[in-house]
């Protein structure tokens, strides 16, 4: 008597992993799209408070009474130690230019604290003053 699997029964059984795979595939993809999205707003998030924290202690807000927009450079904030370079984008995975991507804070003068914050390049952002240097 021979011992081992028939045709039938591998193919059986290939079958079920397929299905099995079919129905856990995708609900996966799901939990690594949540994940990716998760790690790009923790990253902006403690992009804007370094960018905050460089306003708290480098800038008299004081002197502004209305909403100013402040754009301050990633390249201000590695400089002044609130953050390691180089920084990537979690989306890409490639390291950010320094130079040319910021931080907008809005303050509002008359409650005196920074609300939000957008993270993008210098030109797409609405800056009233520019941080860069």
């Amino acid at each position: 008597m021979k011992r081992g699997f028939t045709l039938i029964e591998l193919l059986a059984v290939i079958v079920i992993i397929a299905l099995i795979s079919l129905i856990a595939f995708p609900s996966i993809i799901n939990q690594f799209s949540k994940s990716r999205g998760n790690m790009n707003s923790a990253s902006t998030e403690t992009l804007i408070n370094a960018a905050e924290l460089y306003l708290d202690s480098n800038v008299n807000l004081q002197k502004y009474k209305s909403d100013t927009n402040f754009c301050v450079t990633l390249e201000v904030l590695v400089n002044n130690g609130l953050l390691k370079g180089p920084i990537k984008n979690v989306e890409t995975g490639k390291n950010m230019d320094l130079k040319t991507n910021a931080i907008q804070i809005t303050y509002h003068a008359d409650t005196k604290v920074m609300n939000g914050g957008k993270l993008g390049g210098l030109t797409s952002l609405t800056c009233t003053e520019k941080i860069t240097s």
